[in-house]
């Protein structure tokens, strides 16, 4: 069995965030990957073919499907690009420390990253103590 290598791009609508919600007591930011793994990619790519090939899918589908996908299809981590020109994966060798294309740290997150801060209302419409989070993303507008 031979591969082919297909090169796919999607276009970031809204804001993305896949990472890690804060996982240690008093820890309010949920930071986010600066790529989207292959098995996100899956996952995606399953949950949207399935309605189209199934009037009324049903549990077992997304299973069938999802099975076939995997033996047939790999997806590799996507990264974030400004249209095709730049690709900004990351160069962990550089002399000048990690950078994301030609782009320092420093200036990626700021180009790309941005986050959101929110907090749990409780039944009184106030904010609960301990309940604030910032949830950093990909921004939408590259």
């Amino acid at each position: 069995m031979s591969w082919q290598k297909l090169d796919v791009i999607f276009r970031i609508l809204s804001p993305l965030h896949i990472g890690y919600l804060p996982n240690r007591p008093g820890t309010v930011i949920a930071r986010t990957r600066y790529y989207v793994p292959g098995k996100n990619l899956w996952g995606a790519f399953t949950a949207n073919l399935v309605p189209k090939l199934f009037q009324k899918p049903m549990p077992k589908d997304y299973l069938e499907v999802g099975e076939w996908i995997s033996d047939n299809l790999r997806f590799t981590y996507f990264y974030l690009s400004d249209g095709g020109k730049n690709q900004y994966c990351p160069q962990f060798t550089t002399e000048k420390g990690l950078k994301y294309g030609d782009l320092s740290l420093q200036k990626f997150q700021k180009r790309f990253i941005g986050s959101r801060i929110s907090t749990k209302i409780s039944d009184k419409g106030t904010a609960e103590d301990k309940k604030l989070h910032e949830i950093e993303d990909r921004k939408s507008v590259v």
